[in-house]
């Protein structure tokens, strides 16, 4: 998390999204949001997932199981 906090620091972003490990995740590392939405087709981490991403004066994160 450290090589994609420094990504988005050195570019000037706040949120970082990204699909490579297909495992669900949310964190916020120091002042960068780091999502994973996971996978609908090939999830790693146990079930479908998607991310619901809503931006306003904050961001909020919710992590969706997807139901077949």
């Amino acid at each position: 998390r450290e090589g994609l906090y420094t990504l988005c620091n050195d570019n000037g972003c706040d949120i970082i999204i990204h699909g490579h490990t297909h495992i669900a995740n949310y964190e916020k590392y120091k002042d960068v949001h780091i999502i994973c939405p996971g996978s609908l087709i090939g999830p790693r981490g146990g079930y479908p997932s998607y991310a619901i991403i809503e931006i306003d004066d904050d961001v909020k994160v919710e992590i969706m199981k997807y139901e077949y």
